[in-house]
């Protein structure tokens, strides 16, 4: 697995727990969030867990509450947005979506240059053709 598709995974496995999670249903604080995980099977660094909510925050799937700002913790809760997208696949597949719109995009590129390149040989094939007619009615005419 590449170390990108690790983090996407990572990522989507933090959106899904605060989807789909009892603990989750309010708000759940960073520190009881990374307790819950690293008792299942994806165990994480703090600081990527960290990471991963300040994206989901800022991809609004996920609403942040600080209650006290002397304290370090955060309270995080699963966005109406954040629910739709774990629903979609999440992360992975926008990961997916993106690398198919880039092999479309490739393709139609490709495409593109053997249009220019046929409208090039039919250019030059109706510039010879118009040359030879041409130089045959100038025949005609000079008889």
């Amino acid at each position: 697995m590449s170390k990108e598709l690790k983090y996407i995974d990572e990522l989507d496995y933090v959106l899904h727990f605060l989807a789909t999670n009892p603990y989750a249903k309010g708000f759940i604080s960073d520190g009881e969030m990374w307790d819950h995980i690293q008792k299942t099977e994806m165990r994480m660094e703090g600081s990527k867990l960290v990471m991963y909510l300040n994206k989901l925050v800022k991809d609004n799937y996920v609403h942040i509450e600080i209650p006290n700002v002397k304290e370090s913790t955060a309270n995080y809760k699963i966005s109406f947005e954040g629910l739709i997208q774990d629903e979609l696949g999440g992360y992975h597949q926008l990961y997916l979506k993106d690398i198919e719109s880039r092999t479309i995009q490739n393709k139609l590129k490709n495409i593109q240059k053997w249009q220019l390149i046929l409208t090039i040989i039919l250019a030059f094939g109706a510039l010879v053709a118009s040359i030879y007619y041409g130089l045959e009615i100038i025949n005609i005419l000079s008889k």
